[in-house]
């Protein structure tokens, strides 16, 4: 049984009944102390974890909490079209909710480094049923999507990394989630949140919910991928407060009682990326290690990057309340490979498999 804790929809008269969701997450997710009695680290005495790795025994992380919205969207379209790097985490958890909800998946993917967790994501999304489709690179990829909308208007395009409006909500509503935790004294107010950003839509809805849930700590984005794709922007703060706006204004049109909202400036520090979307760096390595002591896996794309920020602002600013926000799925998925479907499969996504 999912817990129904959505609190966004809650706070304001109107959203229960025009914003519908499929309900997912399992809801609240955990606020934890990062030092243990197994591991103590006193430079670390303000590090908390906000676990979203826990939001579903299906598959977690933070793309269970865009998709109850998404979902909720698509009655009447033949399928779910959506674009993700060949180890795509938001590709696998479209995946395989999908597959749970009966609705058709296509995935169009572009390269990133070959990775032992790329190929486990990648025979994720093949096991699950979703079309594979290979596009080269982000461009490419995108430049496909905008020219199959036109032909193709009864497939339902979701953005890169689930960032929609409606996939923003999700963060607005895990802000709103904080705020309970804090009133009830599970952790104190942060002075910091600190999460990884690639297609913007979890920093945009927390910068809007906490703005919306009164909290006053800063949001920090860490940026995993360069600013552009060429012309393309794509991991920038002017991108991320335009999606919080436009965010804030659906709100706005379904209820009447929701506030109006400063979208302070966008704070994402790109000094983490190293050599580029989907790289390990030298700190998230270590970073890495650090946490799998206390328990909790990261991975070198997103969450290594975020967690190794969130140590050195740790380290940096002794006495400040810091909550790392963990998106990356913790539930175990074995992933065998379909050899009977590798053939139908384009010829790189074959290699990447090893068929």
């Amino acid at each position: 049984m999912v817990h129904m804790s959505r609190p966004l929809l809650d706070a304001y008269a109107g959203l229960v009944s025009n914003i519908p969701i499929v309900p997912l997450v399992h809801a609240p997710t955990p606020v934890e102390r990062f030092n243990t009695a197994t591991v103590e680290r006193p430079e670390l005495a303000g590090l908390w974890i906000k676990r979203d790795d826990l939001t579903s025994p299906v598959y977690g992380g933070n793309k269970v909490r865009k998709l109850e919205f998404v979902l909720a969207d698509t009655r009447g379209y033949d399928e779910i079209v959506t674009v993700g790097a060949l180890g795509t985490n938001h590709g696998v958890a479209t995946a395989l909710f999908c597959k749970a909800q009966g609705i058709a998946c296509r995935l169009v993917l572009f390269d990133q480094p070959v990775t032992d967790k790329v190929k486990h994501n990648l025979r994720l999304m093949q096991a699950s049923g979703a079309q594979l489709e290979y596009r080269g690179n982000l461009i490419s990829a995108m430049l496909y999507l905008y020219a199959r909308r036109v032909v193709r208007r009864n497939s339902y395009y979701l953005p890169p990394g689930g960032s929609s409006v409606l996939g923003t909500l999700g963060s607005v509503n895990a802000a709103f989630e904080l705020k309970a935790q804090i009133a009830r004294g599970d952790m104190p107010e942060p002075d910091r949140i600190v999460c990884p950003v690639g297609s913007s839509g979890t920093l945009a809805g927390l910068v809007l919910g906490c703005e919306l849930a009164g909290l006053r700590c800063r949001v920090q984005g860490i940026s995993v991928l360069p600013s552009h794709a060429g012309p393309i922007p794509v991991c920038t703060a002017g991108r991320t407060a335009a999606l919080a706006r436009k965010t804030h204004r659906f709100l706005c049109k379904h209820s009447s009682e929701v506030p109006s909202a400063f979208i302070s400036p966008v704070h994402l520090d790109d000094r983490w990326v190293g050599r580029g979307y989907g790289f390990p760096t030298s700190e998230g390595s270590a970073a890495t290690e650090l946490f799998a002591l206390r328990g909790i896996n990261l991975e070198p794309t997103y969450t290594a990057k975020a967690a190794a920020a969130a140590l050195q602002y740790c380290r940096e600013n002794p006495g400040q309340t810091v909550l790392y926000w963990h998106t990356f799925n913790s539930v175990p998925l074995e992933a065998p490979v379909n050899d009977a479907g590798l053939a139908q499969l384009p010829a790189r996504l074959r290699a990447v498999l090893g068929g």
